[in-house]
């Protein structure tokens, strides 16, 4: 999900009304010994309108041609994606004061993060009101195990990475209100849905008078009409916030891929670069219908496949290990697998992910896959993650043993685990053909917002088939099915 200014008005009213131009600050470039070459490295970087995922790549990388506007007095918050091989720090610097140097109150959040591999951290920092206006530089810095505080400008670090990027500040005005929040995010099986929106004062002087639409992308239908109602609250003092919902709901029951605007109109606004926001999310279909089983040979049958350098495709399996059918479908033209008749790429996290399945009418659920993984032993591999929340949060399902082919040992690329502590478990390894796994999934009895994913990880050696899995099953047991004898508890991950 994206929330964030339309490309349209970042990029024609800002330059039109405030006239930017691009950055040109002498800032200091820093330096490592060996860099992102042993795979340390930020896989990826998200903040408002910045969305930043280039895996391995040089040691100091200048992305100042993307930028996204911060208001002053607003809180953001910014989310990095580590590498999958190692532990690192992170630190973030905004030259608030455009004096070309990244001093230690510009330090985002205060303090250096720690992120896992493979994990995600996020820092949250309020824009100063006394940031100075106009573009400015953000810097990120990566570190395997710095000394002490991360530095900007050093060159004495080992391993690591730095990305530059570009912000903008507007002018403060006496009147300036927009939208900077919109309440929606994918789900499953959505319908006719109320919107709720945060509207926030941006200038110096009280607003009320102003007026409040929203419009969206239907992914079957296309445009809507703009829904437009007067505010009528209290009014917002300067740097206030409201929570405004429309008394029209939005009909989101098309499957599908959605884009929501929602903008403020005020006569007294000179500043109509943030009035807007638009968030992207989807409507999931919904499976109730039980026992589910898909082998995949009319096609995706709603399952996608996403990630950094994925390498995920549907089709016949025809690689040099992995090749062919699995025995219960010897007819099976179609399998998930990375790269059907190659091998998968090198530094890759990437998932195929379900739909959304209700399992209110289960007790006691269980599932099963027909698996082949061929992997770098010990460093890649897969994993099964299951979400109750429409695919927000994920858990990693079971541990090495707990069902039937279930896992084989640990993988260094698919992440540390400080609860275990080591490395998590999965599909490592040499698997030596097709294999059925089963896991009981009890503890999922009753969720109506249930997604599965399997996840797949590698490092630097690209030289094997990955992995391949087909024939998806999902039911209670039969009267006579004996294979569930215990209950296993998920791993957290």
């Amino acid at each position: 999900m994206q929330k964030r200014i339309p490309a349209f008005l970042t990029g024609f009213l800002l330059l039109t009304v405030f006239g930017i131009q691009q950055s040109s600050a002498q800032y200091c470039v820093p330096d490592y010994y060996t860099g992102t070459g042993s795979g340390d490295y930020c896989d990826g970087f998200e903040l408002g309108d910045i969305s930043n995922f280039t895996g391995p790549g040089l040691d100091y990388n200048d992305y100042t041609d993307l930028s996204t506007l911060l208001i002053p007095g607003l809180s953001y918050t910014l989310t990095i994606y580590n590498c999958p091989s190692y532990t690192e720090y992170y630190a973030v610097w905004i030259d608030w004061d455009q004096n070309e140097i990244f001093a230690t109150s510009e330090k985002l959040g205060g303090a250096d993060i720690i992120i896992s591999a493979g994990g995600t951290g996020t820092i949250t920092f309020t824009v100063p009101v006394t940031a100075v206006s106009g573009t400015t530089r953000l810097r990120l810095r990566c570190v395997y195990y710095p000394p002490g505080a991360i530095s900007a400008c050093a060159t004495t670090y080992s391993y690591g990475e730095v990305e530059d990027y570009s912000v903008f500040i507007p002018t403060p005005t006496d009147y300036n209100v927009g939208v900077t929040d919109i309440d929606m995010e994918t789900a499953c099986g959505l319908g006719m849905e109320n919107i709720t929106v945060t509207v926030t004062n941006i200038g110096e002087e009280s607003v009320s008078d102003f007026d409040i639409s929203y419009y969206y992308d239907d992914p079957v239908s296309g445009l809507s009409g703009t829904v437009t109602e007067a505010y009528a609250g209290s009014p917002i003092p300067s740097f206030g916030s409201v929570d405004y919902t429309f008394t029209t709901p939005a009909d989101l029951s098309n499957v599908g891929d959605y884009t929501l605007w929602a903008f403020t109109s005020m006569d007294l606004d000179t500043v109509p670069a943030d009035d807007t926001t638009f968030v992207t999310f989807t409507n999931i279909p919904v499976i109730s219908t039980f026992p589910y089983f898909e082998d995949f040979e009319e096609g995706t049958a709603g399952w996608t496949q996403y990630g950094i350098s994925s390498s995920w495709e549907l089709g016949s399996p025809s690689a040099a290990i992995i090749s062919g059918a699995p025995p219960a479908t010897p007819g099976s033209e179609n399998s998930w697998a990375t790269n059907v008749d190659g091998n998968y790429n090198s530094y890759e996290t990437s998932y195929v992910e379900s739909p959304c399945m209700d399992f209110s009418s289960l007790v006691l659920p269980y599932m099963e896959l027909d698996i082949w993984w061929d992997t770098y032993a010990f460093n890649d591999g897969a994993q099964l993650e299951y979400s109750t929340d429409a695919g927000a949060t994920w858990t990693l399902l079971g541990d090495i043993g707990t069902g039937d082919n279930w896992y084989t040992t640990y993988g260094y690329s698919l992440g540390y685990d400080p609860m275990i502590p080591g490395y998590e478990p999965g599909w490592v390894g040499s698997g030596g053909g097709w294999k059925t796994a089963h896991h009981d999934i009890a503890f999922l009895a009753g969720e109506s917002s249930v997604k599965i994913r399997i996840k797949f990880a590698s490092t630097w050696y690209p030289i094997y088939n990955g992995i391949a899995f087909d024939n998806i099953l999902i039911q209670d047991p039969l009267p006579d099915d004996v294979a569930v004898t215990a209950f296993a508890s998920p791993m957290s991950a």
